[in-house]
Protein backbone atom coordinates (compact mmCIF):
# COMPACT_ATOMS: atom_id res chain seq x y z
CA UNK A 1 0.00 0.00 0.00
CA UNK A 2 1.09 3.51 -0.77
CA UNK A 3 0.22 6.25 1.68
CA UNK A 4 0.45 9.78 0.45
CA UNK A 5 0.28 12.80 2.65
CA UNK A 6 0.33 16.40 1.67
CA UNK A 7 2.50 18.56 3.82
CA UNK A 8 2.35 22.31 3.85
CA UNK A 9 5.06 24.40 5.43
CA UNK A 10 5.57 28.13 5.75
CA UNK A 11 8.99 29.69 5.76
CA UNK A 12 9.81 33.39 5.82
CA UNK A 13 10.95 34.22 2.32
CA UNK A 14 11.89 37.83 2.92
CA UNK A 15 15.54 36.92 3.40
CA UNK A 16 15.60 34.47 0.49
CA UNK A 17 14.04 36.48 -2.33
CA UNK A 18 13.36 40.06 -3.31
CA UNK A 19 9.70 40.23 -2.28
CA UNK A 20 8.90 43.27 -4.42
CA UNK A 21 10.38 41.67 -7.55
CA UNK A 22 8.45 38.48 -6.85
CA UNK A 23 5.22 40.44 -6.39
CA UNK A 24 5.83 42.24 -9.68
CA UNK A 25 6.47 38.93 -11.43
CA UNK A 26 3.30 37.42 -9.97
CA UNK A 27 1.23 40.48 -10.88
CA UNK A 28 2.44 40.17 -14.47
CA UNK A 29 1.51 36.47 -14.47
CA UNK A 30 -1.89 37.37 -13.03
CA UNK A 31 -2.51 39.89 -15.79
CA UNK A 32 -1.51 37.37 -18.47
CA UNK A 33 -3.73 34.67 -16.95
CA UNK A 34 -6.68 37.07 -16.82
CA UNK A 35 -6.12 37.70 -20.53
CA UNK A 36 -6.14 33.95 -21.29
CA UNK A 37 -9.31 33.55 -19.26
CA UNK A 38 -10.97 36.41 -21.12
CA UNK A 39 -10.04 34.94 -24.51
CA UNK A 40 -11.40 31.50 -23.64
CA UNK A 41 -14.58 32.93 -22.10
CA UNK A 42 -15.22 34.94 -25.27
CA UNK A 43 -14.68 31.84 -27.42
CA UNK A 44 -17.14 29.84 -25.35
CA UNK A 45 -19.71 32.68 -25.43
CA UNK A 46 -19.50 32.75 -29.24
CA UNK A 47 -22.34 30.58 -30.53
CA UNK A 48 -20.64 30.09 -33.90
CA UNK A 49 -17.51 28.74 -32.21
CA UNK A 50 -19.46 26.40 -29.94
CA UNK A 51 -21.72 25.17 -32.76
CA UNK A 52 -19.17 24.90 -35.57
CA UNK A 53 -15.92 23.93 -33.87
CA UNK A 54 -15.24 20.23 -33.40
CA UNK A 55 -16.43 18.99 -30.02
CA UNK A 56 -12.83 18.17 -29.11
CA UNK A 57 -11.80 21.79 -29.62
CA UNK A 58 -14.69 23.12 -27.53
CA UNK A 59 -13.89 20.62 -24.76
CA UNK A 60 -10.22 21.59 -24.88
CA UNK A 61 -11.15 25.27 -24.59
CA UNK A 62 -13.34 24.50 -21.56
CA UNK A 63 -10.49 22.53 -20.00
CA UNK A 64 -8.02 25.38 -20.66
CA UNK A 65 -10.43 27.84 -19.08
CA UNK A 66 -10.77 25.66 -15.99
CA UNK A 67 -6.98 25.26 -15.73
CA UNK A 68 -6.45 29.00 -16.23
CA UNK A 69 -8.91 29.82 -13.45
CA UNK A 70 -7.17 27.37 -11.13
CA UNK A 71 -3.77 28.85 -11.99
CA UNK A 72 -5.12 32.37 -11.43
CA UNK A 73 -6.33 31.33 -7.98
CA UNK A 74 -2.89 29.95 -7.16
CA UNK A 75 -1.19 33.14 -8.37
CA UNK A 76 -3.56 35.28 -6.30
CA UNK A 77 -2.87 33.09 -3.25
CA UNK A 78 0.88 33.50 -3.77
CA UNK A 79 0.49 37.27 -4.03
CA UNK A 80 -1.56 37.28 -0.83
CA UNK A 81 1.07 35.18 0.94
CA UNK A 82 3.74 37.73 0.06
CA UNK A 83 1.73 40.59 1.52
Amino acid sequence: NVIRKRISASIPVGDLIDVEKEKARLLKQKEEMEGYISINEKKLQNRDFVNKAPEKVVDMTKKKLEENRKTLGEIEENIENLS
